[in-house]
This record gives structure tokens, sequence and C-alpha cells, in this order.
């Protein structure tokens, strides 16, 4: 029986995948969680996930949970590096315009995983390398950041798509001042360029332009009030 499709999967009920949902929750996204072992499926929906059994190597099975259809996100958090490229493999085949994040291991499965299909890879052991680092190195600084971006205080980094009815349409970029709002404006995504982020500081006499994602820091009821006052719209999932 088909289930309702949902926007975001995360596959893996492993502590990475656990991880995630829980930081989804916190951030009030709607999403399900998959795993192929009845007890740690169990285990999701007794801490209060929306979890299914699935086995990813059934291509009927992704259809039923929207793979192909209304699913846009996909995060591939199994333990096994080879569970993660199969099912990249076969839900990019049912579905070429998913966005698909996996996890991986290694330069070489990350290679592989970027020519099954994936959009994004994520190597936890470099994270985790960078983390200690910074610990070592920087400690005032990644305290900060655990504190704020990375914490339980009301700062986010947020993405903001310029619609066709923004009052920003036409402005330069540097004369864009959100500093009454306790806002920090970082830079854009230009529509022309893709991904590719652009700091205020190299193109402030950029012309806002319309499919132009702004991105700014500030507290979460900040970022939303900017939006609506600039009539744009959220870029996010």
């Amino acid at each position: 029986m088909s289930q309702p499709a949902h926007s975001i999967i995360v596959f893996g009920c492993g502590a990475m995948g656990l991880a995630v949902a829980e930081h989804l929750t916190r951030h009030g996204l709607q999403f399900l969680l998959t795993g192929e072992i009845r007890g740690t499926v169990q285990a999701a929906r007794v801490r209060g996930f929306d979890a299914l059994e699935l086995d990813f190597t059934d291509d009927d099975a992704l259809r039923a949970v929207g793979i192909g259809a209304g699913t846009r996100l996909i995060l591939c958090f199994y333990d096994e590096p080879s569970s993660n490229l199969f099912l990249t493999l076969s839900a990019r085949s049912l579905a070429p315009d998913l966005t698909i994040i996996s996890a991986c291991d290694s330069t070489e499965s990350k290679a592989k995983l970027v020519a099954a299909g994936a959009d994004k890879t994520i190597d936890p052991f470099v994270i985790t390398g960078r983390w200690i680092h910074d610990f070592i190195r920087r400690p005032l600084i990644l305290k900060t950041l655990q504190d704020t971006l990375f914490g339980s205080a009301d700062l986010e980094l947020a993405e903001v798509k310029v619609g066709h009815d923004s009052l920003l349409v036409g402005q330069r970029l540097r004369d864009v001042d959100i500093r009454n709002r306790n806002l920090i404006l970082l830079g854009l995504v230009a529509r022309e360029k893709g991904a590719e982020l652009v700091f205020r500081a190299v193109a402030g006499e950029r012309l806002i332009e319309v499919g132009d994602i702004l991105v700014v820091c500030g507290p979460l009821g900040e970022i939303e009030a900017f939006r609506e006052s600039a009539g744009c719209a959220s870029a996010c999932l």
C-alpha cells in the first residue's frame, strides 16, 4: 500500500540518521525516517519519529513512499557505504530531479556516490577532524558557534528567495540595510550562477534580481519579518 508522499525522507535509523532526524524536528520540518531493521525502526517510533520499515532495494517500495512523485529530497545515512551507493543509484533512476545527499567514508566512496547521482556528500570523519582542530586552535570561536548557530540560541542562517513582487528587486546589494532588524546580510546566490554564494563585500554593486537568494544570519523571528516586509519567500525545503 502506498504511503503519503513526504517531501523529505531520511534513510537509515542509525546514529547519524537519528541525529539528523532530531535536528530536523527541532526546526519544524516534516519528514519520514526509514530503516531496514524492525528493531531500530520501532526504537525510532518510541522516540516520536514517523518511522517506517522499508526495503530500499525494492523500487516499488521506493515509489510507494514518494520517490519519483512528491519527494524532493532524500538523505542516505546507512552505516554501510554500499547501501548508500545502491540507494543513490536506484533513487536517481526513479527521479532525475530528486536532490540526493549521502554520507560517505572516503574519497573513493565520495567519487562513486557523485558518479551514481548524489548532489552532495557528507564525510562525518572529515567533519569530526575539522571540529577537533578548531577545538584545539580556536576554542573561543568554536564555543560561539556551538552556542549560536549549532546550539540552542535563537540564531539561524537562512535563505530568502527574491520573488517578483519583492521590494528588493533593482536595489544594489550593498544598499540593503537590515541592521535595524538585528540581521546580517552575508551575500546572495545569483540565479545565473547556480549554487555559488557571492559575498556582499565582493558583489555590493550587483543589482538584485528576481530569483536571487539572499543569505542572512540572525534571530528566526527577525528573518521571517524580513521575508514578509520585503515580499520574499523562503528558499528552504
